[in-house]
């Protein structure tokens, strides 16, 4: 037995979502688990951990309900911001689309898309697009 099994899942959720999201050819190999990226090329994709929640399920209370809060913030620039929000637009689908083919992310976990948000503005004469996907994932240990 695992002396921190929680931890374990955690980052087993985490790194499965940083592979799926690598499985996206514009995203591969541009995919950080953090709440910031270094990375200069875009477009893309942090992914982190926002709110936790436990819950006692059984009245042995040995084991719990978690439910984790997962931010994906994809990013793009461009140029003229109708290519920008159209290549946004199809990373945030093939991401969610991604997503749904596989909920439990091999981790036997359920993975829910909660809500999106787009952001953008335009900077020396350049669109910054930051689109952001909160997931709940629900797992039992």
């Amino acid at each position: 037995m695992s002396i921190n099994p929680t931890l374990e899942k955690f980052n087993q959720v985490e790194t499965a979502l940083k592979n799926l999201l690598e499985t996206i050819p514009e995203l591969e190999g541009r995919v950080d688990i953090s709440v910031y990226s270094p990375r200069t090329q875009f477009p893309r994709a942090i992914v982190y951990a926002e709110r936790l929640q436990m819950d006692d399920i059984n009245f042995r209370g040995d084991i719990l309900e978690h439910n984790w809060q997962f931010t994906i913030v994809i990013e793009h620039m461009a140029g003229a911001a109708d290519e920008g929000y159209a290549k946004m637009k199809k990373l945030l689908w093939d991401v969610y689309n991604a997503i749904m083919r596989n909920r439990t992310l091999g981790a036997e976990v359920y993975v829910t898309p909660v809500e999106a948000f787009l952001a953008y503005n335009n900077e020396e004469k350049k669109f910054m697009f930051r689109w952001t996907l909160e997931l709940q994932v629900t797992a039992y240990i």
